[in-house]
């Protein structure tokens, strides 16, 4: 048995990913997972919310993980507030803000589908300040539907 089973939107590291680690992995977005329903017992989205286009990708995605999850969705790293390039760091030439989906923590409960339990707390890489994870918990509501 695998110890997980990945998505990613980009071929070539699917494909680097399987050649050295061996592990499952296909092209997919979030928002269009090709999992059954209910086939996975957790679901983790670790540190991409902030690459996703905008809060309807972000909505999508949800529908998605909690669809294919039985037992509960987590989501890491949540931005709130924008991230900086720093001239060392990434050869800008000037300090300027990165672009980044924020996600107001009050917006959540409108983005989860099913108006599912959750529950948010402080991020893993709260490094640039705001940061926030997510977990959904889906068992509860499955017992009830």
């Amino acid at each position: 048995m695998q110890p997980y089973t990945g998505t990613e939107l980009s071929s070539s590291l699917v494909a680097a990913h399987v050649r050295i680690l061996g592990n499952t992995v296909t092209v997919s977005g979030a928002d269009d997972l090709s999992f059954p329903d209910n086939s996975h017992d957790y679901v983790v989205v670790f540190s991409v919310v902030h690459y996703f286009p905008d809060e309807t990708y972000l909505k999508r995605a949800l529908a998605e993980a909690t669809r294919v999850a039985r037992k509960a969705v987590l989501i890491c790293d949540i931005r709130t507030q924008p991230r900086e390039a720093v001239q060392d760091r990434y050869q800008f030439k000037e300090k300027t803000a990165l672009e980044h989906l924020l996600v107001p923590k009050e917006s959540v409960k409108a983005l989860i589908p099913y108006h599912m339990p959750f529950e948010i707390s402080p991020a893993y890489h709260d490094h640039h300040g705001g940061s926030y994870n997510l977990l959904i918990r889906i068992s509860q509501v499955r017992k009830e539907l």
